[in-house]
């Protein structure tokens, strides 16, 4: 978890990319705010 420029918490999210051949191909990685989640969640 880590904080933005902003105060709000973040989340860190990665996914390994693995090729055909099974080797590794590559990370992608990016972050979501947690405030998002509160907004998504059911009444």
């Amino acid at each position: 978890m880590g904080v933005a420029s902003d105060g709000q918490y973040l989340i860190g999210l990665s996914r390994r990319i693995t090729n055909d051949d099974g080797s590794f191909g590559g990370v992608v990685a990016g972050s979501m705010r947690v405030s998002y989640f509160h907004r998504c969640k059911t009444p």
